[in-house]
């Protein structure tokens, strides 16, 4: 009989994949986190799956530091500093609970992604290097995606694996916040949150661009706190570069006969 893991997969069924590159990994002579995180990408879900009543992104899995110690041979402390390490580096996320713990791995899309076994995987410091459509093919000219402002014949459009259509300008865009934002999670959602933008202008980009740097580097602060990030997705949809924008105002002052104070 075939067991299940913590991702609702059976064991020992299918392979990762593991490009080359990860010989430059920062951590990859690190002998405890290399085998943790190879690890990790063997156990997490490959696909959308349900486990003990809980649904699993790709990219994810349920574990505990008692299981991760059991199975690599490993203290339980060794796993706590590993896990520190790999959090703190945003390789993965961590949601605990009082009996589990539900492990995302960042940049899955790009660890795991759906190219063709003789395509290279890009490991996470070479992401930039990839062709902004590689992922993408073109989708006929009379095509209108319904995200796409006028969806006028002859703008040329993209469409993703997941059935995303986005014109040439808004992927290029997308690309740009992808890398900024650097979080590189759920990449699917991110991409149907950005093509939801109405009036997506180069002005309005550039606001995005700048309140997504800013989100990144909170990033430490966060971590310091044991906080996760929110997604891209999440930031998008909430438009949370406006929180951003609205802390740069500086505050309307008036004296004491109700004149207005330029500031």
């Amino acid at each position: 009989m075939t067991s299940r893991n913590g991702n609702g997969n059976r064991n020992n069924v299918g392979w990762i994949k593991i490009h080359r590159k990860i010989l430059g990994w920062e951590w990859y002579k690190n002998t405890n986190i290399s085998r943790v995180f190879i690890h990790l990408l063997i156990k997490a879900a490959h696909n959308p799956t349900r486990y003990n009543g809980i649904d699993l992104l790709a990219g994810q899995l349920i574990t505990s530091r008692r299981n991760l110690a059991r199975d690599l041979g490993l203290s339980e402390r060794e796993i706590r500093t590993v896990l520190a390490t790999l959090k703190r580096t945003q390789e993965l996320t961590i949601k605990a609970t009082h009996s589990f713990s539900i492990i995302t791995i960042c940049r899955w899309d790009i660890y795991q992604g759906r190219e063709s076994i003789n395509d290279p995987v890009n490991d996470p410091e070479s992401a930039h290097e990839m062709t902004t459509f590689k992922k993408y093919k073109e989708v006929k000219e009379d095509f209108i995606s319904p995200f796409s402002g006028n969806g006028e014949k002859g703008n040329k459009k993209f469409k993703s694996h997941k059935g995303i259509a986005l014109t040439a300008e808004k992927l290029e865009s997308f690309q740009k916040f992808w890398e900024i934002f650097d979080l590189k999670i759920r990449r699917d959602e991110a991409e149907r949150a950005w093509s939801q933008i109405q009036d997506l202008t180069p002005e309005l980009c550039e606001k995005i661009y700048k309140a997504a740097a800013a989100e990144a580097k909170r990033a430490p602060e966060l971590d310091k706190k044991n906080q996760n990030r929110k997604h891209a997705a999440g930031w998008l949809a909430g438009r949370r570069w406006e929180d951003e924008i609205e802390k740069t105002k500086k505050p309307t002052v008036y004296n004491l006969k109700g004149n207005l104070i330029k500031n």
